[in-house]
């Protein structure tokens, strides 16, 4: 897995609401681009999806199944900024297979057609996970 940034924004109490959290605009863009999102409770995974707006995807009410693993107690949201839409759909593939979430209904097999092919695109992935497929892609 890859490291985790360190503290990506900043949050304080404010009178205008609740909270405030703040992001630069750089930061900010970030989530409007392409990622993986993951629905972790523990060392469980309950949810694990892609998009190519992470913001957009994250915020919909319509989503059902991360809506449900969000209601799972201990439930934390994780987001992985991917270089592309295509590596975002390797990593969520690579994530499902590896991890069977417990709402994710496709692709949670070893056998599925789109874990065998990231075996063949990535080599290493097997035995340093996503962390081979970013290596292999960053040379």
């Amino acid at each position: 897995m890859p490291e985790l940034s360190p503290e990506p924004f900043t949050l304080e109490m404010t009178r205008y609401g609740k909270e405030l959290f703040k992001f630069s605009v750089r930061q900010f863009k970030k989530f409007l681009g392409p990622g993986v999102y993951v629905a972790k409770a523990g060392d469980e995974f309950l949810y694990v999806g892609s998009s190519k707006n992470l913001f957009s995807r994250t915020s919909e009410k319509t989503h059902s199944a991360l809506q449900a693993a969000m209601e799972v107690e201990g439930c934390e949201i994780w987001i992985l900024l991917a270089s592309s839409e295509m590596n975002a759909r390797e990593m969520e593939t690579y994530l499902i297979a590896e991890n069977q979430p417990r709402f994710n209904k496709v692709g949670k097999s070893a056998n599925n057609r789109a874990y065998r092919h990231i075996q063949e695109w990535y080599p290493e992935f097997t035995e340093l996970g996503v962390a081979g497929i970013i290596k292999a892609q960053n040379g």
